[in-house]
């Protein structure tokens, strides 16, 4: 897909620059350019702190990010209590995903991750499935926790 095709789907941009672009080419590489592949995947490297919600609760969580291609992420999933509901376990877990990302600065990256195995699996509790989208401006992770009874979570990149 080029970057026209793109812009064209995304929405982003109003019909008069549409069709500015189409009249002159060259025109697109005055538009706001998206990171290279690389360094959006160095910049999903590290660790993550933010919140989700499921059965439990308000619940907070550490996710350390290890993106050694967009095919190939690897993660710790490592959850704990919210002062607002202090009697969370912690537990913890590994995970693995893909990183898409939209070659624009205007649409975030897409982040899945699926469970794969405990670490440290406090009793009764079952491991979660996220997807969210990667807004490096505002160095946020957004997203939904798949798996049911769940919702929304939020992360925030820790030690920039």
């Amino acid at each position: 897909m080029n970057r026209l095709t793109l812009i064209l789907i995304a929405g982003c941009l109003s019909m008069n620059t549409i069709e500015i672009a189409k009249a002159n080419p060259d025109r697109l590489a005055q538009l706001p350019q998206s990171p290279s592949i690389s360094s959006q995947l160095q910049f999903l490297n590290g660790t993550w702190e933010g919140t989700y919600v499921c059965g439990q609760g308000l619940t907070r969580f550490k996710l350390a990010i290890a993106a050694n291609s967009t095919a190939e992420i690897d993660a710790v999933f490592t959850f704990f209590a919210h002062p607002r509901n202090p009697s969370v376990p912690s537990g913890s877990f590994r995970m693995v995903g893909t990183y898409t990302s939209f070659n624009s600065p205007e649409i975030p990256g897409l982040l899945e991750l699926k469970a794969t195995t405990w670490i440290n699996r406090p009793s009764g509790y079952l491991t979660v499935n996220l997807q969210g989208n990667v807004f490096t401006s505002e160095k946020r992770i957004i997203g939904e926790v798949t798996s049911s009874g769940c919702s929304k979570f939020d992360l925030i990149k820790t030690g920039i």
